[in-house]
Formats: C-alpha cells, structure tokens, sequence
C-alpha cells in the first residue's frame, strides 16, 4: 500500500493526500494506493490542489487494525509531530547554556 504525503506551504505541516484534490493532517483520512504507479500517476493531480503543499511524495504504509502504519522510520515520525516543543526558542536555549 502506497498514500502521498506532503508539507504545507504556509507553516511546513505534514498533510496527507486524501482524494478529491483535499489534503488532511490525519494520516487514517490518506487514500490508499493499491501500488506504486498508481500512486505516482495521481501526484500530478494531487499537487494541483486547493491547498499549496511542497515535496509531494509517495510512502510505503500498512493497514493494521484499520489504520494506516507509516513503514520508515522518517515517515513514522512525521506522522507523530514535531520532535520538539513548539515553543522552544535555540537561542534561549544557548544562553541558558552558557
């Protein structure tokens, strides 16, 4: 199984392609390809979306349990977030450091 992930133009969130040109940030909402091509064959149509997202790219997952298992390690923590608190600030954090 194959779904189309992408980040959002306007802040980088991680969206899911579900169909229909409409993106989501559920991957359990992504359509499911059946394979790779035909997965590929509807990226075109899926970047041409009401919504402007970037790096548009096909994923690996499994069903388990009726929803949706990213396979790479990249892609599961995609799925899970940020790493971070949003609010950390790198500077702050330094001069705290220091």
């Amino acid at each position: 199984m194959r779904i189309l992930t992408a980040n959002r133009l306007s802040d980088g969130a991680v969206v899911y392609y579900q169909g229909n040109k409409i993106w989501s940030h559920w991957i359990d909402s992504a359509f499911a390809f059946a394979s790779v091509e035909e997965a590929e064959r509807c990226l075109m149509d899926a970047t041409e979306s009401g919504i402007d997202v970037v790096g548009t790219y096909v994923i690996p997952v499994e069903q388990v349990t009726g929803r949706l298992h990213p396979l790479s390690m990249r892609e599961k923590l995609r799925a899970q977030g940020p790493s971070i608190p949003s609010n950390f600030k790198a500077a702050d954090n330094l001069q705290n450091a220091a």
